[in-house]
């Protein structure tokens, strides 16, 4: 399975509304980067089952894993078509497999290109699900991960907007906001928050430079690489997340760095990814340090 999504735009699906629009976010970054759209969706035995005797007790019980397969199928077929009308000449394929929906997503991720999940599932007990999987996914996928809020449209006019701290493990996160800029012909505004008091003898001013001095080192090469990409740094008071939201009203994608587990640091800065995945109303793309997708 692994290597015959390879490469591949990967797009959770479940019927729900907040998936339809993450397949039609998805059906547009894969046309844009001229890749493959796999459709992927997960059949949970035991919710299906239940769900199913809920709703329809006749159903005999040999028959439910049946039953199940062949919706997950329709749902799958029904996500396809919605892909096409999103992006017409995209080359879509499909994906049914059985297991939790975060365990199949992040064994997906380990050789896709990019995987998009929506925020939210259908129904109480699925939204709860689905939300876990965005969730689970930002914090474990080898590959980036956007997560579509469930706000309507996507297309704000305020570019893309990556937060960073200023450090050399921020450069990947910064090159993927570059590369999502230059796809959608945008700008990317690189925020850096500034938040600890001044040490002794420091002025504020003195650690805004500090600061700007830092963030130039990180993204130095990337305006030769990307020369059609106006990029803008701003140095703004407060929590990253906080910061980060704010940005996200205007935004066309925020795009976050995330920690490989065991760094120091590192639960903070999940806390981190994980805070503007929930709160922020634009997509959001989480970055592993060292992206283990597929090229």
């Amino acid at each position: 399975m692994l290597e015959r999504i390879r490469g591949h735009v990967v797009v959770g699906a479940d019927g729900s509304t907040g998936a339809d629009r993450a397949i039609a976010w998805a059906a547009e970054q894969a046309a844009a980067e001229h890749r493959t759209l796999t459709v992927v969706h997960a059949l949970d035995a035991l919710v299906a089952a239940t769900s199913l005797w809920s709703t329809a007790p006749s159903v005999e019980a040999a028959r439910l894993g049946e039953v199940a397969a062949r919706g997950g199928e329709e749902i799958v077929a029904r996500a396809a078509e919605q892909a096409g009308h999103a992006s017409p000449g995209v080359t879509v394929e499909t994906l049914v497999r059985y297991g939790d929906s975060r365990v199949v997503l992040e064994e997906v991720a380990r050789t896709a290109h990019l995987v998009v999940v929506g925020s939210r599932g259908r129904g109480p007990v699925a939204s709860l699900l689905l939300g876990s999987t965005s969730a689970s996914l930002a914090e474990q996928a080898a590959c980036p991960v956007v997560v579509v809020r469930p706000q309507e449209g996507w297309r704000r006019g305020g570019g893309v907007v990556v937060g960073v701290d200023g450090r050399e493990r921020s450069t990947r996160t910064l090159e993927f906001a570059y590369e999502q800029a230059a796809l959608r012909r945008t700008s990317v505004t690189v925020v850096n928050c500034l938040w600890e008091a001044p040490v002794e003898g420091e002025t504020p001013m003195d650690q805004r430079l500090d600061h700007r001095v830092l963030v130039a080192e990180t993204m130095a090469g990337l305006s030769e690489k990307y020369p059609d990409v106006p990029a803008e740094v701003q140095i703004e008071n407060g929590l990253a997340d906080t910061v980060l939201w704010e940005h996200s009203r205007t935004a066309d994608l925020v795009v976050v760095g995330r920690r490989k587990p065991g760094l120091i640091g590192s639960l903070v800065h999940s806390t981190l990814a994980a805070s503007v995945v929930e709160h922020a109303t634009c997509p959001v793309a989480v970055v592993p340090a060292e992206d283990g997708g597929a090229e």
